[in-house]
């Protein structure tokens, strides 16, 4: 229930203010499918509105962070990319053999 977990993360995020600790989420969505950059984009605005401009939302360089799953190959380095063309999220994804050519 999408409500229920938003309550969750905005508690966890609101209690953490007076501390040091930063949140962010996994990302597991390209462990049972290849999400287009369309999709991807749409949970990144939904999580945007919802918690990453909270001041306890891990940010680098001003960009909010979020950690995503991936077996690892070019494809979902360029669909994160593209769903991240305005650069306002830093992505981390695993790493793989080859990633450097990318």
């Amino acid at each position: 229930d999408k409500k229920k977990d938003r309550a969750r993360i905005t508690n966890l995020l609101d209690k953490s203010v007076a501390t040091n600790v930063k949140w962010s989420v996994y990302h597991e969505m390209e462990r049972h499918e290849n999400q287009s950059p369309q999709g991807i984009r749409g949970d990144l605005d939904y999580l945007r509105k919802w918690f990453a401009w909270h001041p306890s939302w891990a940010h680098i360089d001003g960009r909010a962070v979020i950690f995503v799953y991936n077996e690892g190959s070019c494809d979902v380095s360029k669909r994160w990319s593209q769903a991240n063309s305005n650069q306002e999220w830093y992505v981390v994804l695993k790493t793989f053999p080859g990633y450097e050519d990318c």
